[in-house]
């Protein structure tokens, strides 16, 4: 094989994989399962980008998605790789990101519940460590006095003799 065969072979497999690796939304004509695959986008969101698609034609941009209620530019922002205006909806490297997410979002979710609840449970401890010394301190305190009231008995008892 000569070099310029080489070259053309490297820049059409160059070409092939990089469609599978970008995958992209088509906001236009996406449907709410298509749409749900993206990050940050839940079944309602979905809905509301097709009523606003459905009542105001086809986005002009990728910008104006951030006149859907319920999606900021902050969204928009971190959606802008993986959405676009025309051509066909490709799904085969989103999804494995969006699960892949997902499991991160969750993970970290777990993590703090865990947190949370260990934070409770130390606090439980403290407190009822608290309420068990307040008791040892009170039965002690209750012993001195029935000892003094024993040997103000005893002393009262020789007095009276």
């Amino acid at each position: 094989m000569n070099i310029k065969k080489l070259i053309k072979l490297a820049i059409i497999s160059t070409a092939v994989m990089a469609s599978f690796v970008f995958a992209k939304v088509n906001i236009n004509t996406a449907t709410v399962d298509e749409l749900s695959a993206l990050y940050g986008i839940g079944e309602g969101k979905a809905k509301a980008i097709i009523a606003y698609r459905n009542k105001n034609g086809t986005f002009k941009s990728i910008e104006e998605l951030a006149n859907v209620k319920g999606i900021g530019k902050k969204t928009v922002a971190k959606l802008s790789k993986d959405i676009k205006l025309t051509g066909k909806t490709t799904l085969d490297d989103l999804s494995k990101k969006t699960k892949a997410t997902t499991k991160a979002k969750k993970s970290t979710k777990d993590s703090k519940a865990s947190k949370v609840k260990a934070s409770k449970s130390a606090k439980k401890k403290a407190t009822s460590q608290k309420s068990v010394t307040k008791k040892v301190k009170k039965a002690s305190t209750q012993k001195k006095t029935n000892k003094k009231s024993k040997s103000d008995k005893k002393k009262d008892s020789k007095k009276a003799d």
